[in-house]
Protein backbone atom coordinates (compact mmCIF):
# COMPACT_ATOMS: atom_id res chain seq x y z
CA UNK A 1 0.00 0.00 0.00
CA UNK A 2 1.12 3.72 -0.67
CA UNK A 3 -1.07 6.34 0.47
CA UNK A 4 -1.78 7.52 4.21
CA UNK A 5 -3.98 6.62 6.23
CA UNK A 6 -7.72 7.70 6.42
CA UNK A 7 -8.77 9.30 9.33
CA UNK A 8 -12.49 7.95 8.79
CA UNK A 9 -11.20 4.35 8.92
CA UNK A 10 -11.38 4.86 12.98
CA UNK A 11 -14.85 5.61 12.81
CA UNK A 12 -15.60 2.42 12.19
CA UNK A 13 -17.54 1.30 15.16
CA UNK A 14 -16.71 -2.08 14.89
CA UNK A 15 -13.38 -1.99 14.01
CA UNK A 16 -11.44 -4.77 15.92
CA UNK A 17 -7.63 -4.47 14.27
CA UNK A 18 -5.31 -3.07 11.52
CA UNK A 19 -2.48 -4.58 10.52
CA UNK A 20 -0.81 -2.86 7.93
CA UNK A 21 2.96 -3.70 8.59
CA UNK A 22 5.97 -3.82 6.12
CA UNK A 23 3.76 -1.14 3.23
CA UNK A 24 4.99 2.45 2.11
CA UNK A 25 2.24 4.15 3.84
CA UNK A 26 3.12 7.66 4.62
CA UNK A 27 1.97 11.10 6.57
CA UNK A 28 0.78 10.68 10.39
CA UNK A 29 -1.08 8.24 12.44
CA UNK A 30 -4.65 10.27 12.44
CA UNK A 31 -5.20 11.17 16.22
CA UNK A 32 -8.91 9.86 15.19
CA UNK A 33 -7.25 6.44 16.20
CA UNK A 34 -7.78 6.70 20.33
CA UNK A 35 -11.91 7.26 19.31
CA UNK A 36 -11.55 3.28 17.73
CA UNK A 37 -13.27 2.07 20.88
CA UNK A 38 -13.49 -1.78 19.31
CA UNK A 39 -10.21 -0.97 18.50
CA UNK A 40 -7.74 -5.04 20.06
CA UNK A 41 -4.32 -4.13 17.62
CA UNK A 42 -2.77 -1.55 16.18
CA UNK A 43 -0.40 -3.00 13.36
CA UNK A 44 1.56 0.26 11.57
CA UNK A 45 5.17 -1.07 11.30
CA UNK A 46 7.52 -0.82 8.89
CA UNK A 47 6.15 2.17 6.90
CA UNK A 48 7.20 5.67 6.28
CA UNK A 49 4.88 7.09 8.85
CA UNK A 50 6.38 10.44 10.79
CA UNK A 51 4.89 13.21 13.07
CA UNK A 52 4.24 13.36 16.51
CA UNK A 53 2.20 9.91 18.16
CA UNK A 54 1.30 11.12 21.54
CA UNK A 55 2.08 8.48 24.36
CA UNK A 56 -1.17 9.82 25.92
CA UNK A 57 -3.19 9.16 22.90
CA UNK A 58 -2.18 5.83 23.66
CA UNK A 59 -2.92 5.31 27.47
CA UNK A 60 -6.01 7.41 26.49
CA UNK A 61 -7.22 4.26 23.90
CA UNK A 62 -6.88 2.35 27.38
CA UNK A 63 -10.41 2.70 27.55
CA UNK A 64 -10.93 0.76 24.90
CA UNK A 65 -9.79 -3.08 24.54
CA UNK A 66 -6.60 -2.15 22.71
CA UNK A 67 -3.82 -4.99 23.10
CA UNK A 68 -1.20 -4.41 20.68
CA UNK A 69 0.35 -1.71 19.44
CA UNK A 70 2.94 -2.06 17.00
CA UNK A 71 5.16 1.37 15.61
CA UNK A 72 8.54 0.13 15.22
CA UNK A 73 10.18 1.28 11.88
CA UNK A 74 9.06 4.20 11.39
CA UNK A 75 10.44 7.88 11.89
CA UNK A 76 8.36 9.18 14.73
Amino acid sequence: LTSTIPERLFEISTLKGVNVNQNSLTGLVPSTFAEATSLEALHLGSNRLHGPISLDQIVESVLCPLQAVVLAGNTF
